[in-house]
C-alpha cells in the first residue's frame, strides 16, 4: 500500500480545478488526519461569509417581499433559511483548502481504495 499526500484532494485539485475545489473540501471535512481547529475555522469563516450576503440581500428582499406582500414574503423567509442552512457548510468547504494549506503539505495518509 503506498501513501499518498493530502495535497492531492487540497492544494493539487485547486491547481487543476481553479480555487474553488468544493468536493476537496468537503473530502478535507472527513480526514482525520487534518486537525479540528483548521475545520473549526473554515466554519467560522462560512458563517462570517454568509452573514455579510445575507446582510447585503437585506434591503432588495424587503422591497420584494413588500411589493409581494404574502408570496413574496413565504418565499424570502424560504430562501434565507436554506441560505442560512447550506451557506455556512458552502463556504467553509470552499475556504477549508486555502486556511489549511501549510498543513496539508506535511500530512500523509493512506489512499482510499
Amino acid at each position: 500500500m503506498t501513501k499518498t499526500s493530502l495535497v492531492q484532494p487540497g492544494i493539487g485539485a485547486m491547481k487543476r480545478k481553479g480555487w474553488l475545489d468544493i468536493p476537496g473540501g468537503f473530502r478535507l471535512f472527513f480526514n482525520r488526519e487534518l486537525p479540528l481547529r483548521y475545520k473549526l475555522t473554515a466554519v467560522v469563516a462560512g458563517i462570517a461569509i454568509t452573514a455579510a450576503v445575507v446582510a447585503m440581500e437585506l434591503p432588495l428582499e424587503t422591497i420584494v417581499g413588500g411589493l409581494l406582500n404574502l408570496p413574496g414574503i413565504t418565499l424570502d423567509l424560504l430562501v434565507d433559511g436554506a441560505e442560512i442552512v447550506i451557506g455556512p457548510v458552502l463556504f467553509a468547504a470552499i475556504t477549508l483548502p486555502h486556511i489549511a494549506r501549510k498543513r496539508l503539505q506535511n500530512i500523509e495518509i493512506n489512499p482510499v481504495q
